[in-house]
């Protein structure tokens, strides 16, 4: 699936549905490092250092709050 879009246009749905449901909040994930660069062109931001999870490198990131329009 890596290449065709298809993960931008879920991230793209699912932040949707949080600014739908969830107006105001800040989204915090716990992104694979490799995909630091993914999450950074959606607004997310990295903090803290990186971790362990599952033998896998890991970083936590967040996104600002989102209103609704």
């Amino acid at each position: 699936m890596r290449g065709t879009g298809k993960g931008r246009e879920l991230l793209q749905e699912i932040m949707r549905q949080i600014k739908l449901h969830f107006p105001g909040l800040p989204i915090e994930i716990e992104a694979q490092f490799y995909a630091v660069g993914y999450y950074k062109k959606s607004g997310f931001k990295a903090f803290g250092n990186p971790f362990i999870e599952a033998g896998v490198k890991h970083i936590k990131m967040i996104h600002d709050s989102m209103q609704k329009d």
